[in-house]
């Protein structure tokens, strides 16, 4: 007989901003039977502040014997030392003849500060959710006088999906199941402010965490400036 489903921790990449700790790491299922739509509910590293993923659930995957999926999660470096041994409890449910819960915890080790290895966009995005509408809000969040403007944001889609709304001067594009997309041409979103109205609707009024991208335009230099990536909540996949 097949032993339970067993998840655990694989591989994981530490790195440290200085002001962020950033995880990525590997979940493993090491049991016999097929663990079915591995979400991760909760994420904690010591007392550490958790900035990423701000929303759950997030999905990891259908994971049969030896099946493994990955997860980023992002956390404030306030209060943690370089060597520092902090310990991140991982956890979740999965599906095997029911709803099941896992629990998994591992110490990791706080690297030493480093920059991070290329660029990033300092933005966010914020979700409000009435009536099965997802309306979302983009916040450029670069410091005053840089050349860094939001001019496209594209969301991951795993459920059927209308785009409803739009802000003036954005052109909406969407497969109606994978990924909605917004660009703008001249419409672009400056340091310190915020642009709202990316509306879509779904039949399930239920949510989950996916990833999206918000890509600037560095109006000094005139071409593409760099990416923010993250998750938020959007039309949650068939139960």
């Amino acid at each position: 007989m097949a032993s339970k489903p067993q998840l655990i921790t694989g591989n994981a990449t530490v790195i440290n901003t200085g002001e962020e700790i950033i995880l990525s790491l590997i979940v493993a299922n090491v049991g016999g039977e097929r663990a079915g739509k591995v979400f991760l509910t909760g994420a904690t590293l010591g007392a550490a502040r958790r900035l990423s993923p701000q929303h759950f659930p997030v999905f990891i995957g259908n994971l049969g014997n030896e099946g493994s999926g990955s997860i980023g999660t992002r956390f404030s470096a306030a209060g943690l030392a370089p060597g520092q041994q902090v310990l991140l409890t991982l956890r979740g449910t999965y599906q095997a003849g029911g709803t099941l819960g896992f629990v998994i915890n591992r110490y990791l080790k706080i690297p030493a500060p480093a920059p991070y290895a290329s660029p990033r966009l300092r933005a966010h995005v914020n979700v409000v959710l009435n009536n099965a509408t997802w309306t979302y809000t983009l916040f450029n969040d670069e410091p005053p006088g840089s050349p860094l403007y939001i001019a496209a944001f594209h969301l991951d889609l795993v459920a059927p999906t209308t785009l409803t709304a739009s802000p003036p001067g954005w052109q909406p594009q969407t497969d109606l199941m994978s990924y909605a997309a917004w660009a703008a041409a001249e419409a672009h979103i400056g340091p310190q402010q915020s642009l709202g109205g990316f509306e879509i609707q779904s039949p399930t009024a239920r949510s989950e965490a996916t990833a999206y991208s918000l890509i600037s335009w560095d109006h000094a230099r005139d071409e593409a400036g760099p990416v923010w990536l993250d998750t938020v909540l959007s039309p949650a996949r068939a139960s």
